[in-house]
């Protein structure tokens, strides 16, 4: 009923304006595609970066965004430690407050457990939690900073990722999951995939990464 009286409407993936013909029968010239905005991002140096958050001579890996259990975080933690003995120097950064309705009903469950997990692991020299939500400014330079930027996310029908976005627009290499836009944003080799929950195909993506610079 919007579609009909609406003389456009406005999506940001391919894949919705396929939703919207094939399932809401709105015509294909009613649809019109604007992407996911990013900030037009400074250049940064990322040494520089590094050193300014205390991250020199780490392989910084890095997620960012309000944690809560779709996020799937823990599959990276239970990559890490494979990870760890051929690059005992990586470290990831989980950077973020916990979702506001997670908090409400839930508390800091979902973080006390990947703490856990940590703990378990034996991964504490590894694994830095930055509990706030940061200012555009500081997002780009933690993105800066970081070598591999890892969206690990649980659920495949998300159509669109702010984080991801922003991740493609500083630059950073990607490795995600394959739900929708990120099968979408990092096709033709603009990152890499991984299935989900697939912490053995993540530790093998990381340490390839590691090894060769040039392909990361």
């Amino acid at each position: 009923e919007i579609a009909k009286k609406a003389d456009r409407v406005i999506v940001m993936s391919h894949k919705a304006v396929k939703f919207l013909e094939d399932i809401y029968e709105i015509p294909g010239n009613k649809i019109a595609i604007i992407e996911h905005g990013v900030p037009d991002f400074p250049q940064a140096n990322q040494e520089e970066m590094k050193k300014k958050f205390n991250f020199h001579g780490r392989k910084v890996v890095l997620t960012f965004g309000l944690l809560s259990r779709n996020k799937g975080i823990e599959t990276v933690l239970f990559a890490l430690p494979e990870v760890i003995k051929k690059h005992p120097d990586t470290l990831y950064m989980i950077l973020g407050n916990t979702h506001p309705s997670v908090m409400k009903f839930a508390g800091e469950e979902y973080r006390n457990y990947l703490k856990m997990l940590v703990r378990k692991f034996n991964i504490e020299k590894n694994v830095f939690f930055n509990n706030s939500f940061v200012s555009e400014r500081y997002l780009f330079e933690y993105l800066s900073a970081s070598d591999i930027y890892v969206t690990p996310y649980l659920n495949g029908a998300q159509i669109t990722s702010g984080t991801l976005s922003y991740a493609i627009g500083a630059g950073s290499a990607v490795v995600s999951t394959p739900y929708w836009h990120a099968q979408e944003l990092l096709a033709d080799n603009r990152g890499i995939l991984f299935d989900f929950k697939d912490n053995n195909k993540l530790s093998e993506i990381i340490i390839d990464l590691f090894d060769r610079p040039e392909k990361l």
